[in-house]
């Protein structure tokens, strides 16, 4: 069973966005009501809206959750903030591109980063990430198999378990929090009102 981090980034805030929708993939359960059916899926329905609240602000919507996520995942956050938040960024990004081979044809031309750009290279990012966690959940539904389905259950894991995603995590991270900040688990439970509860632990206790 997992643990809950104690270290709480906006990484953190990505990868429990991306379980929330995991388990809950239509929008319209994205409210209260639906997520108070089960303990768990409560529980990270408080600890999105917290964390949303933390670490991109500009996004959140205290009366409607749902709103708060459909405009994390379009990344609206980006274009409402201030373009010089992102200058140490964009440094980077234009080092990836230039010392890659595509970049070749760029090296000697002059390019201005805008906030619109931003917000597009972070949309495929997260879209990625998506894709990836869908990989890496492939063989989730499995949790009593006989000898001969083992084979095909290994080959995929053999390939999931090699993609390694940690320039990207980089990415998201600065993009969503340019500061870099942690917070510790038990001060978002003290100050907060982060959920106590372990939601694996709570799944595990639920008839699903």
């Amino acid at each position: 069973m997992r643990n809950e981090p104690i270290k709480i980034t906006g990484l953190i805030l990505v990868d429990k966005l991306l379980e929330f929708i995991s388990i809950n993939p239509n929008p319209i359960n994205w409210n209260w009501d639906k997520q108070r059916l089960y303990e768990s899926n409560y529980a990270r329905f408080k600890q999105l809206d917290v964390l949303i609240k933390l670490f991109v602000p500009e996004c959140y919507n205290a009366s409607n959750l749902k709103e708060s996520i459909e405009s994390f995942l379009n990344a609206e956050f980006i274009l409402r903030r201030d373009i010089k938040n992102y200058k140490i960024l964009f440094s980077k990004m234009d080092r990836l591109i230039l010392d890659s081979k595509l970049g070749k044809p760029f090296k000697k031309r002059k390019f201005s980063w805008d906030i619109d750009y931003l917000q597009s290279n972070f949309k495929r990012a997260l879209e990625y990430k998506i894709k990836i966690k869908e990989l890496r959940d492939f063989n989730s539904d499995y949790i009593e198999i006989s000898y001969p389905y083992f084979f095909s259950l290994i080959l995929t894991d053999n390939i999931s378990n090699k993609i390694k995603t940690n320039s990207l995590d980089v990415f998201l991270m600065e993009v969503i929090d340019p500061k870099k900040k942690v917070y510790n688990r038990n001060k978002l439970i003290k100050n907060y009102e982060y959920p106590e509860a372990n939601v694996y632990s709570l799944e595990m206790d639920e008839p699903w």
